[in-house]
């Protein structure tokens, strides 16, 4: 704190400074003179680690030994079916095999090699190539012999550590196309080097073949044993093993592959050895039906695996290599990450993910469920809540929505209006913002805004032509071009080339910058539609900070003699110029803590400049701060970037937390909240809120808190700055800033695009965020808008001071209410369960949507002003619901519609019924009571609708 304050002293004195400094340099000169460095103490990189622990043992008792590959196949005996094994064995196969039923219209089209690539979006993917040629062995290298239809799949492709081997596994299958039945099959795993004589020629060497469910583990199976007729009998037969899912270890030495068997049976990894087709055998007790497997390649390794039975659950645990390369044993515990009950929300019923569905740094597990056509996240870094004890509750970490309406389609679009037809697991790039799906015949893109967050868009970049993708593998070593590489129905790999200048930058939520530089001379000038300071007038232009080091001084050659022998004046000379100095820096500490006494909050002295820290114990009495990661600047570099908070860097209106100023830090520009007045215990537990929410939120729809300052009474939040300003101005004010031309009126577009951000930011508050949680003060003055320069209009809700973070009030039962005496909100948004009678339930939050909603339709505040002379005013809801019952909605929409809408809405019946649906979407998330409001997944899902239908009429782009 003192070297903060003096230099905050020097930078308003030059003069001082200029004297300190002549002070110091005999004892610089000295100490250099008299060979002792001096050196400035370096923060040590932050390191991003997961759990490693646990206990490696009983290798030897946990695996089977290896056995001969001599048993008769054929005389493998069958277990019996199980019960909840009830299905027809061709309708799994259809599955597998992707084969929708006869009343969908669409058949595979088959033979080998067949197919061809083209690109969609050259910006951003070459030409594709085939760089593994799969060309098909008898009896299934016929496109059509006598009824049969044959082709040869790839449903899974997977890559070395350095991305120069392909490993993928073939299912060669032939079906009666009259009957659309399945008469042949074949399982079988091959590596390939891709574009080599080798892979184009005959697809790479062959690893194995699949194996008899009742010999898990043993050498590599070389026969070609053929799954003859496997419609002969109408019940399951588990005669061999199928495959759901593969991946590479860390170690590049083993497939690990996930067996289904068809039956009763143990549920177990399999471990191929590359070099031989040897397989080892690792029962997992923990799966009730094997699903997805992934390996997180970080520092310590981690296994993660999806079980897809009810409830739908993913799970992890570390790996600790063994002698024989293979990463666990029959000891390894999985633990639950995630948990999806059926029929829960969100509605999720399968977690399809592979090796390149995790990010480079573990932060974050993507997968897609298939079923229901949509593209979710996990976030790893989301506070845990395991379990204590085995009688309590598994933890669950909660699934964000990133892509998918649910609609059976392929359809470009923003994240959640977007539609797939036929999704495969997700890749993402090493920095987590973008991520590539197979869908059919089609490669997407999906672009995010910071990791684990909903998509911003998801758009088509390439086709294959006469057959369909089933399966990817992506390589990215952050440096060169990301290589996509795509298996097919036709027994090829494609290779698709990224442009890695081409691909989306977003905001990494578990940043990784560096400090940012602050200008030598003088702080930034306000925004461009600000008016620049006149430094000149008011005060000298502040220097730059103060360096950590100093120029060496020179050392005098000229003397042969040593030190010791023949003593330097100067030795003599710097102890007094030494204490001369302290000397004035004591003085200058105090008159520091004297203006202290006497000056405003605002102009108190601080620390020095920005670090960059995971967490900080500053607490109060009552309330910690403890923020996951974020940044902590000093008070000494945020005066600096606003000239001392010169008025005329505020920006927008003053709030009850304080003012907000514009600044610049390191060429961003960001918005400082900076609380005013007296630090109360309420301000500092609006402040601590505030900071702890939003470090641990991500979602594209919610403002992003880049860092905040606790020095001395201050407290200082930092947020990007949204140069579309509030939607209260935008929709009531209507000024330019300085003289500057007013911004035009919002169109219908985007107002409806504002209403499905604003809907999009309060679902995930609600039922993404762990744990869940209520704002408390949604309204238009806090909404931020971008200033929509590149066509697209960004929505973030922001002001989490007031939120309230729980779990009871999401329950279903008594406890759904919290009763709070201490209100939070703002006049004419507060729902009335709320104001009478304290009662705190989600619903809250969506009354006050619905009064935004009702805003941006009618162009009126939330309060109305009804007489200027008594002052009496009215509630939006309230007099839009009074309207509303005089006559229908269509007869009064004249009278309450905003003017700037008025004539569309008057000429076009169209945009006129779209208008109304919205009124009415505000009008009931606006109701009385609260039990007659809809949630806010019904609200997005509602959205969604209303959206496409906008879109195919062409009123909403």
């Amino acid at each position: 704190m003192v070297i903060g304050d003096l230099v905050f002293v020097m930078r308003r004195s030059p003069s001082l400074l200029a004297a300190f400094l002549l002070l110091l340099l005999p004892c610089f000169f000295t100490l250099q003179y008299a060979g002792r460095g001096g050196g400035c103490g370096g923060g040590g990189d932050r390191g991003e680690a997961i759990d490693g622990g646990g206990a490696r043992g009983g290798e030897a008792g946990g695996r089977a030994a290896l056995t001969s590959e001599n048993e008769n196949v054929a005389t493998a005996s069958p277990s019996a079916p199980r019960a909840e094994d009830d299905d027809h064995l061709h309708h799994r196969l259809r599955r597998l095999f992707r084969i929708p039923e006869a009343s969908e219209g669409r058949l595979l089209q088959g033979m080998f090699n067949t197919s061809s690539i083209s690109t969609i979006d050259a910006a951003l993917v070459a030409d594709g190539t085939s760089v593994v040629k799969f060309l098909g062995e008898s009896p299934f290298n016929t496109f059509l012999n006598g009824s049969e239809l044959c082709a040869g799949p790839i449903p899974d492709v997977a890559l070395s550590r350095d991305g120069t081997v392909l490993y993928y596994r073939l299912l060669e299958a032939c079906m009666d196309p009259a009957f659309q039945k399945f008469t042949k099959l074949r399982y079988s795993f091959r590596e390939a080097k891709p574009g080599t004589a080798t892979a184009l020629a005959g697809g790479g060497r062959l690893l194995s073949y699949w194996w008899p469910a009742a010999n898990p583990s043993g050498r590599a199976n070389m026969t070609a044993f053929i799954f003859e007729d496997p419609l002969g009998s109408d019940r399951i037969n588990p005669m061999m093993n199928f495959i759901s899912s593969m991946d590479v270890t860390k170690s590049d030495t083993h497939l690990a592959v996930f067996p289904t068997p068809i039956g009763i049976g143990k549920r177990m990894i399999v471990f191929i050895e590359v070099a031989s087709g040897d397989r080892t055998a690792i029962e997992v007790s923990d799966v009730d039906s094997p699903g997805s497997l992934a390996f997180a390649r970080l520092a310590n390794e981690r296994l993660y695996i999806a079980d897809t039975a009810a409830p739908y659950r993913i799970l992890s645990a570390p790996m600790l290599p063994g002698a024989d390369g293979i990463p666990m044993s029959s000891t390894t515990v999985f633990a639950p990450e995630a948990n999806f009950p059926k029929g829960g929300r969100p509605n999720i019923t399968e977690t399809k993910f592979a090796g390149q569905s995790l990010d480079s740094q573990g932060r974050c597990l993507y997968f897609s469920d298939s079923t229901n056509l949509t593209v979710w996240s996990l976030d790893l870094t989301s506070p845990s809540s395991r379990s204590s004890s085995a009688s309590e509750s598994p933890m669950s970490r909660n699934a964000t929505h990133v892509a998918g309406s649910g609609k059976k389609k392929i359809e470009d679009g923003p994240g959640l209006s977007a539609s797939f037809w036929s999704l495969s697991h997700p890749v993402v790039t090493r920095d987590g913002c973008n991520v590539f799906v197979v869908d059919d015949d089609t490669v997407r893109w999906i672009k995010l805004s910071s990791p684990c967050s909903t998509a911003l868009k998801v758009t088509s970049v390439a086709k294959v032509v006469a057959t369909n993708f089933w399966s990817l593998a992506l390589f990215d070593n952050g440096t060169s071009n990301p290589l996509l590489y795509l298996g097919t129905m036709d027994g090829q790999v494609y290779k698709l080339e990224i442009n890695r200048a081409a691909l989306h930058s977003c905001r990494s939520e578990v940043p990784n910058p560096p400090i940012p530089s602050l200008p030598s001379s003088s702080p930034p000038p306000p925004p461009p539609s600000l008016s620049a300071p006149n430094v000149s007038q008011s005060s000298p232009p502040p220097p730059s900070p103060p360096s950590s080091s100093s120029p060496p001084a020179v050392q005098d050659s000229s003397s042969s003699k040593s030190p010791k022998d023949n003593p330097s004046p100067a030795i003599i000379v710097v102890p007094v110029v030494c204490g001369l100095a302290v000397l004035l820096i004591v003085v200058g500490v105090a008159i520091v803590y004297c203006r202290r006494i006497n000056r405003p909050l605002e102009a108190i002295p601080v620390t020095q400049s920005t670090t960059y820290i995971p967490s900080l114990p500053l607490t109060t009495d009552t309330v910690p701060l403890n923020p996951a990661v974020v940044r902590a600047f000093g008070l000494t570099d945020l005066r600096f970037c606003t000239n001392d908070f010169d008025q005329s860097y505020l920006i927008g209106d003053k709030g009850a937390f304080g003012e907000v100023y514009w600044g610049s830090l390191g060429g961003t520009q960001v918005a400082i909240k900076v609380m005013h007045g007296e630090l109360t215990a309420a301000k500092r537990r609006q402040f601590v809120a505030e900071v702890n929410t939003l470090t641990r939120l991500h979602h594209a729809n919610l403002i992003q808190l880049i860092g905040y300052c606790d020095e001395g009474n201050r407290c200082i939040l930092v947020y990007p700055y949204f140069a579309g300003g509030s939607l209260h101005s935008r929709l009531h004010k209507r000024v330019g800033v300085r003289g500057a031309a007013p911004p035009p009126p919002l169109t219908l577009s985007q107002r409806m695009s504002i209403i499905s951000q604003i809907a999009e930011g309060l679902r995930y508050l609600h039922c993404g965020a762990n744990p869940r949680v209520i704002h408390r003060d949604v309204k238009s003055s806090n909404v931020l808008l971008s200033d929509g320069a590149d066509g697209s209009l960004q929505v973030v809700l922001a002001d989490f001071g007031t939120a309230a973070i729980t779990e009871n009030v999401f329950e279903t039962g008594h406890q759904s209410v919290v009763k709070t005496c201490q209100l939070a909100g703002t006049r004419g948004y507060i729902a009335p369960e709320y104001l009478l009678r304290g009662r705190l339930t989600a619903k809250n939050d969506v009354f006050a949507f619905g009064v935004v909603v009702l805003e941006l339709m009618t162009g009126k505040p939330a309060i109305l002003r009804q007489s200027p002379v008594d002052g009496e005013c009215q509630a939006l809801a309230e007099w839009v619901r009074e309207i509303s019952q005089r006559s229908s909605m269509s007869a009064i929409l004249g009278t309450i519609i905003d003017p700037c809408l008025r004539s569309i809405v008057e000429t076009n019946v169209v945009i006129r019924n779209m208008v109304i649906d919205e009124v009415n979407l505000g009008m009931t998330c606006s109701q009385l009571e609260d039990e007659q409001r809809p949630i806010m997944s019904s609200v997005c899902d509602r959205l969604t609708v209303m959206l496409s239908e906008a879109k195919g009429r062409g009123i909403y782009e």
